[in-house]
């Protein structure tokens, strides 16, 4: 079986999901264990996956991208993902 987001991931990226975002009914069914791998489709289908091109690969390299997933450039970071440590 090929679940979006969860054993499914476009060639050349790398996949995030934003729960924070997500309602709280999805929230609950992402947490649930066992049942969780059900919830990654529909955090894509509802626009809460993203995607990240890997390091070294090529646009035109990368598979073609699904309807839902969202994409990430390298130079846009969410809000509190990266600290400086000091």
């Amino acid at each position: 079986m090929r679940l979006e987001g969860w054993s499914q991931i476009p060639d050349g990226y790398g996949a995030s999901f934003d729960v924070r975002s997500a309602p709280l009914w999805l929230r609950a069914w992402f947490c649930t264990p066992l049942l969780d791998r059900f919830a990654y489709p529909r955090m894509v289908k509802r626009g809460f996956g993203y995607l990240t091109l890997q390091p070294g690969v090529a646009h035109e390299d990368s598979g073609d991208v699904g309807e839902g997933w969202r994409i990430r450039h390298e130079a846009n970071q969410p809000p509190g993902s990266v600290a400086d440590l000091r």
